[in-house]
């Protein structure tokens, strides 16, 4: 049910091939390796957990990771993903952590993150995301990175009000205008 093959030395092409037959698997950890070519997505089992960071993993994310409809946690940070971020997370019903920082992912945040009502933590921090911040960003999310990247334009009156919110991190991008004043009374680190 539990496999971790984290800080090793493994590589692999055809990892999906190579777990094909697990068919129990639920969580599969197989962070700080030297993995590359593209993200899994052929693994079978009801997976609820997918750490795959700190490798070397390229290309798009794959439109066949939202079939894992059980994930409650996804961590594709630290790689070097291209592309633009899916709108398709409405089928990740039951997924609490969302973790793609450090790559080279472009474009805007989906607009259907806010519609998974059990995020809470969401981080895409270094990378090259785009647009503007909206307030729906942060309406079920108690953790928030978006630093490092190009989002623009003003923050929402009510992007830091939302109730739960505890840390909002948007360091180096390009925006502007005031800080808002309406902040949640769970707030605790805002930068």
């Amino acid at each position: 049910e539990v496999l971790v093959l984290s800080f090793n030395s493994f590589a692999s092409r055809n990892l999906s091939a190579d777990l094909g037959s697990f068919h129990k698997l639920n969580s599969f950890n197989a962070s700080t390796n030297n993995l590359n070519g593209d993200v899994p997505t052929s693994m079978v089992g009801s997976l609820a957990e997918l750490v795959l960071s700190s490798n070397q993993l390229s290309g798009l994310i794959p439109p066949g990771l939202f079939k894992y409809e059980n994930l409650t946690l996804l961590d594709l940070s630290q790689n070097y993903l291209t592309g633009v971020v899916p709108d398709k997370f409405m089928s990740l019903s039951k997924l609490e952590t969302l973790l793609l920082s450090g790559n080279e992912l472009i474009g805007e945040i989906p607009a259907s993150l806010p519609n998974v009502t059990t995020l809470t933590r969401f981080a895409a921090n270094q990378s090259r995301l785009s647009g503007p911040v909206t307030s729906w960003i942060t309406k079920h999310v108690r953790m928030l990175d978006l630093s490092y990247n190009n989002l623009s334009g003003m923050i929402p009156f009510d992007f830091l009000s939302h109730q739960g919110l505890q840390t909002v991190d948007l360091t180096s991008n390009l925006l502007n205008g005031a800080i808002p004043r309406n902040l949640s009374q769970s707030l605790y680190r805002l930068r």
